[in-house]
C-alpha cells in the first residue's frame, strides 16, 4: 500500500519522541502489546541481535500502528512499523515487499499472516540491505 509506506517514511523523517525508551526489544514488544497495539509475538530473528531504542504507539487515521526502533550493525537507527493487515485491501500489503525509497529513505516490508511489517531507515545513507535476506 503506497500510502502507508509514504506516511511511515514521512513519520520516520520527522522528529518524534518515543513513548517507551528501552534497549530491550522484548520490553518494547511487551509495552506495545499491553496497550493493544500491533507488534511481533517474538522478536524477529533478523533484528534480535540489535540494540533497541524503544517504541511508540501511533494512531494513523484511526488505525493502530506499533513502532519499534533499534540500531543496526552500523549504529544507525532503523524503524520497524507493525500494522494489522486489515488496514490494507486484499493483497495490498504485498506491494511493501519491494525495496523502495520514500522521502529519500529506504523502505521494505513483509507480512507473516498475523501482521504487516515495514522497515524504514533513518537517513539517506542508511541501508536496509541484508535485513530481509532471510525471508
Amino acid at each position: 500500500m503506497p500510502v502507508f509506506r509514504n506516511h511511515m517514511a514521512y513519520f520516520a523523517n520527522q522528529r518524534f519522541v518515543l513513548d517507551q525508551n528501552t534497549k530491550d526489544l522484548e520490553e518494547a514488544r511487551a509495552w506495545l502489546a499491553s496497550r493493544d497495539f500491533p507488534v511481533y509475538e517474538a522478536t524477529p530473528e533478523m533484528i534480535a541481535r540489535f540494540e533497541g531504542m524503544g517504541c511508540k504507539a501511533i494512531d494513523w487515521h484511526g488505525i493502530k500502528v506499533g513502532l519499534v526502533c533499534f540500531r543496526n550493525d552500523s549504529d544507525h537507527i532503523v524503524h520497524l512499523f507493525v500494522v494489522d493487515p486489515a488496514a490494507f485491501q486484499e493483497g495490498g500489503a504485498s506491494a511493501l515487499l519491494a525495496m523502495k525509497r520514500q522521502h529519500d529513505l529506504e523502505t521494505q516490508g513483509w507480512e507473516d499472516g498475523q501482521f504487516v511489517y515495514l522497515f524504514v531507515d533513518s537517513e539517506p545513507k542508511v541501508s536496509l540491505q541484508g535485513l530481509l535476506s532471510s525471508l
